[in-house]
């Protein structure tokens, strides 16, 4: 049993951890962004976790807030992508079919051009 309670009290701890410093800084209620990351790591884990979930969380929308495209790492806002373009397996794609018979074409003309090679110089 204290097991459980220990790991559950890391998952909490970690949980809120992540959140506070995924949070927009400006719409962290009651203290600020540091102020929350101490309280939620160092007097005591477990409260701490529960306080920011119930009175320095975001609320509503605002947790769920969209980021930049950057990833927090103050690059331009770049497009993101709507529609994944789907390509066909190698083994349905005509035009790699192809490549790859060329090249099977291109070994055993190769190979042949060797054997013949060989060939010759047993003669001499």
């Amino acid at each position: 049993m204290p097991i459980t309670l220990i790991v559950l009290t890391v998952v909490i701890v970690v949980w809120a951890l992540v959140e506070v410093i995924q949070a927009n800084a400006a719409q962290i209620r009651r203290l600020p962004k540091w102020a929350w990351v101490i309280l939620v790591v160092f007097p005591l884990p477990p409260l701490g976790a529960i306080a920011w979930f119930f009175l320095g969380r975001p609320k509503g929308d605002a947790v769920a807030a969209p980021q930049p495209s950057g990833g927090g790492l103050n690059l331009p806002n770049l497009p993101r992508r709507t529609k994944y373009v789907s390509r066909p397996a190698p083994d349905d794609d005509p035009d790699f079919l192809r490549r790859l018979n060329a090249e099977a074409e291109h070994q055993k003309m190769l190979r042949k051009l060797e054997d013949d090679l060989d060939g010759d110089k047993d003669r001499d």
